[in-house]
């Protein structure tokens, strides 16, 4: 199991070969970024893809055999992290959003960033 995002094919390669060395069921849960229901331009797809991991909004890890690992890019994102508003700006569909809503999408991440840090120190 893992998470990947075209912004960084290396390790999207890296990680479709490992999966199709498996025996079994894989499954890599990938992030696409999409113009049209994201609200920005085309030509942003890569950029958009590259601030959510710098944002920490997406982490890329992978998981085998219960050891979880974050990717070396989402490990240099968590110790100095882009502003949540980096990722979010370029988006039409968060044009307008409140402070509250704001706020509770950065405690999520926090949340979520704190969760898979932890994982990853008991494997």
């Amino acid at each position: 199991m893992a998470t990947a995002c075209a912004a960084y094919p290396q390790d999207l390669f890296k990680k479709v070969q490992k999966a199709l060395r498996f025996r079994g069921p894989t499954f890599i849960h990938h992030l696409a970024p999409c113009p049209p229901g994201w609200r920005f331009s085309t030509e942003k797809s890569v950029e958009m893809g590259k601030l959510a991991i710098k944002s920490g909004m997406w982490v890329l890890w992978e998981r085998e055999y219960g050891r979880l690992t974050i990717s070396a890019q989402s490990r240099a994102a968590i110790k100095k992290p882009i502003p949540l508003e980096e990722y979010l700006a370029p988006q039409g569909r968060f044009k307008g959003i409140d402070p509250k809503s704001l706020e509770a999408l950065k405690k999520r991440l926090e949340s979520n960033i704190g969760r898979l840090t932890q994982d990853e120190a008991r494997t």
